[in-house]
């Protein structure tokens, strides 16, 4: 049976995406020699040939390439572990939060992480929603903490406060019905596309 452990997955990760055994090694704290030789047995005891050794660097074989997605799951899985036994090693507190898809697009993934390191004691529980109405509900029932949503109405119960703007673009081929008559703006309203087919966000 393949054997493997977490030093020896981060490093074959880290030279595959450097080209570089001795950047890897500086990567994961390891001497060059020790590198060598832990990748060495790693594709041994694989039994597949994963690099191929050039004079200043390596570079992935095509089964190289398929196993350097299959170890980055793996160490991706490896954080999610520790990250729920941390949780429970520790008074933590837990904040769930809704989101529809787009809010994920204009940054959010990248604040809750940099939120995370910050705090952490804190965990939080992402919720996607695929409809406005639901993630309201969600609030206000008390199952989420707190919301984003591209939903610009009012509501009494509820306290709304912008968070960062979501620029749409229209995309068209020049040769388009919408390309020609659209050709030269810098910029389109939404009502200025209803004479044409399109595909939007809900």
């Amino acid at each position: 049976m393949f054997t493997y452990d977490l030093v020896d997955l981060r490093l074959f990760s880290a030279a595959a995406r450097a080209g570089s055994v001795s950047q890897a090694a500086s990567e994961v704290h390891l001497a060059v020699s020790s590198a060598s030789a832990r990748l060495k047995a790693f594709e041994a005891r694989s039994g597949v040939k994963l690099f191929e050794r050039r004079p200043h660097g390596v570079d992935l074989t095509p089964a190289g390439v398929e196993t350097v997605h299959a170890v980055r799951a793996m160490l991706h899985d490896a954080e999610v572990l520790e990250s729920v036994l941390t949780r429970f090693r520790r008074n933590h507190q837990e904040v769930c939060v809704a989101a529809l898809p787009n809010a994920m697009t204009v940054g959010l993934a990248d604040d809750v992480s940099a939120f995370l390191e910050q705090n952490p004691e804190v965990s939080i529980k992402l919720t996607n929603y695929a409809r406005a109405g639901r993630l309201l509900d969600s609030v206000l029932n008390r199952t989420c903490d707190l919301a984003f949503t591209s939903w610009t109405g009012g509501h009494a119960e509820l306290l709304c406060a912008p968070y960062r703007p979501l620029r749409l673009a229209a995309v068209f081929a020049p040769e388009s019905s919408a390309g020609k008559a659209l050709k030269g703006q810098k910029g389109v309203r939404l009502a200025d596309l209803f004479d044409f087919d399109f595909i939007a966000l809900d």
